[in-house]
């Protein structure tokens, strides 16, 4: 039976760990080749993070375990984590670093009682992973925790496509505009069952462009 999967709404998440391995002057040290990209973080039963799968559906079990003692165990947290892939044969990483990410189910726009919020943002780069959709935005921001959420406003299926329309929450709850403060997003979209030739439409309020709606076919 799958286990189930959550997460963490929040900023930009809670730093479970970051591994750091000590180097000294030599000229000819040689880093580690690693890569930095959104997973699904496993919690076991003893509260350790030990496996990650990538969006392209690869599993990796951990070298080095991280400890998850506020987290729920024989679960999943979406994450963006730095690892090394340490054995391709066997499925072997080491994480480096592994933070876990708002990600949320979108909430259909009539559940917002309260109002809605679209605050401006820029946005880095935006991208489909496997059931996701990825964000890398750019608030501006100074010490003020900022809200976010996925709203959906509609779905709409004619002729066997399907089309699903989202758009970004965003409340910076008064916060000052002091720099920009990158801020990691998933959009879970499992939910919705899209096949291929069905597509995704995602707004946001931007500052240089306004509303800003991309585009994600399958």
């Amino acid at each position: 039976m799958r286990k189930s999967r959550y997460t963490l709404p929040s900023l930009i998440g809670l730093l479970l760990a970051l591994l750091c391995s000590s180097c000294n002057d030599d000229d000819n040290y040689v880093y580690p080749s690693v890569v930095t990209e959104f997973v699904d973080a496993h919690v076991n039963s003893s509260h350790f993070i030990d496996q990650i799968i990538n969006d392209q559906g690869e599993t990796f079990t951990l070298e080095n375990r991280i400890s998850a003692k506020e987290l729920q165990a024989d679960s999943y947290y979406r994450s963006i984590s730095m690892y090394e892939k340490t054995d391709i044969q066997t499925k072997l990483a080491k994480a480096y670093s592994l933070k876990l990410v708002f990600s949320s189910i979108p909430v259909p726009v009539e559940k917002f009682s309260h109002g809605i919020q679209t605050d401006p943002l820029s946005i880095q780069s935006m991208w489909r992973g496997g059931n996701y959709l990825n964000i890398v935005s750019l608030p501006k921001a100074q010490n003020i925790t900022h809200g976010f959420h996925f709203i959906q406003d509609s779905v709409v299926t004619r002729g066997g496509i399907t089309k699903v329309y989202l758009k970004l929450y965003h409340n910076q709850n008064n916060d000052l505009e002091a720099y920009e403060q990158k801020t990691y997003l998933s959009v879970p979209l499992k939910s919705y069952s899209l096949q291929k030739g069905d597509s995704i439409y995602f707004r946001v309020n931007t500052y240089k462009e306004g509303l800003k709606t991309w585009k994600f076919t399958y």
